[in-house]
């Protein structure tokens, strides 16, 4: 992963005893102040971390950043040399917990999923658009769930295999001349994956 004062796992990483996941320095490539989620870095000194930490963290991810932050580093990424599997805003653009399945992680005793509940409480109380309640009642959208659940399994979502490409404004299209890739374009079963995360985040690991 890749630190800066907006990013919120680095202190999650040791409590989940996985100092072995490297961790490189990034750039604010759209500064705006502190970010929602400063609060809960505010403590932590990267020098305490025990595992690996890459001055040039960008490098390190083979400049692997947010497509909309950087159109040209993402188009590199899609033609790079290895077998490539992608989640579109299709797939894990559905995916909230509400409800019960909700209500498991925000009230769970595992100290990870308590971590976690902990900074999107700071992430939410830093947002003026966000609802009073909106921690209390549901997460927010998690994309990067799926895209963590296809590195593990993929049985609950469509694969096809598909030319992927991005455009210079952006834009993640089919193109079939381009580069194959695996592609989860939509869900067997969100809810059986809602399930999964709920068993990932309560300690059935």
């Amino acid at each position: 992963m890749t630190w800066n004062q907006n990013a919120p796992g680095l202190p999650l990483i040791p409590a989940a005893e996985r100092s072995d996941v490297p961790v490189g320095v990034g750039l604010d490539i759209e500064p705006h102040g502190e970010g929602r989620q400063a609060a809960w870095v505010k403590d932590y000194d990267l020098k305490n971390y025990p595992g690996k930490v890459c001055a040039d963290g960008v490098q390190s991810l083979i400049d692997t950043i947010n497509v909309k932050a950087n159109a040209k580093a993402c188009q590199a990424a899609f033609t790079a040399p290895w077998n490539i599997t992608i989640t579109p805003l299709d797939t894990c653009g559905l995916v909230t917990l509400t409800g019960d399945k909700y209500r498991r992680v925000r009230d769970s005793q595992d100290h990870i999923a308590a971590d976690i509940l902990a900074n999107y409480r700071l992430w939410a109380a830093a947002d003026p658009k966000s609802p009073a309640n909106l921690a209390d009642e549901r997460s927010s959208t998690l994309f990067d769930t799926v895209a963590s659940y296809l590195a593990i399994r993929q049985d609950l979502c469509v694969m096809e295999k598909l030319g992927i490409c991005v455009t210079d404004d952006g834009l993640t299209v089919i193109e079939p001349r381009a580069k194959l890739m695996n592609v989860a374009m939509s869900w067997k079963h969100l809810g059986g994956f809602e399930d999964w995360v709920v068993e990932r985040l309560t300690g059935k690991r």
